[in-house]
């Protein structure tokens, strides 16, 4: 018994610090309730497993770190009042990022509905988004090391291929002697465009559409 009161200080603030740790698992600036967990939701499980355990975990550590238990009321108090502040400190980043992910959803939409497009696209249809001529962009290409010209068609580098940028069609021609004929001709698909677009806008060229709505 003696031994018990000795220490009664450091077991209660022990066992008040447990409990507000359990406390704070369910609040912050996203609701998570107990029965969520239990049931499964799958909303209510990503933001306890994510955010709000680590963030306790990573409270805990720090606590621990210091190595210095509270000694009196006030003490608990000034170690709750820290403890909270790194609490609030996390939920805002928490939230900022959860808000940026959020601002970003749309782009990553835009952005997998066209690379499932299978529709493919001409050199010159490509290059006139940047006001420029198909053989400026083949030569742009040819200099970042994509493709290189064989018999008369652009075709990419071994490193490239397989890996759907583009596309070869057949196309009837007629020779100059009048006898019909077929030619391989190179088009891009929606990734190749994006690759197209990302080489051009580290040289500093930007598409049309793009310069009008920065004007």
């Amino acid at each position: 018994m003696a031994v018990i009161k000795k220490h009664l200080t450091t077991i209660v603030l022990f066992a008040l610090l447990l409990v507000l740790a359990v406390w704070s698992l369910f609040i912050g600036v996203l609701d998570v309730e107990l029965s969520g967990l239990l049931q499964g939701d799958r909303e209510h499980l990503e933001v306890f497993l994510i955010s709000r355990l680590p963030r306790l975990l990573a409270i805990l550590c720090t606590g621990t770190g210091m190595a210095v238990l509270p000694k009196d009321y006030p003490s608990a108090l000034r170690a709750l009042a820290d403890a909270e502040e790194k609490r609030l400190a996390l939920e805002t980043e928490n939230a900022a990022q959860k808000q940026a992910i959020a601002d970003f959803q749309p782009l990553r939409q835009y952005l997998d509905t066209i690379l499932s497009s299978e529709s493919t696209m001409a050199t010159s249809q490509i290059a006139a988004d940047y006001d420029m001529s198909a053989r400026r962009l083949n030569k742009i290409l040819h200099e970042e090391g994509i493709q290189h010209c064989v018999n008369g068609q652009w075709i990419l580098y071994r490193e490239h291929m397989g890996k759907g940028y583009t596309k070869s069609i057949t196309i009837p021609i007629t020779r100059s002697d009048g006898n019909l004929d077929t030619k391989l001709h190179t088009q891009w698909s929606q990734k190749g465009r994006l690759l197209i677009h990302q080489i051009l806008t580290a040289r500093g060229i930007v598409a049309v559409m793009d310069r009008v709505n920065a004007s």
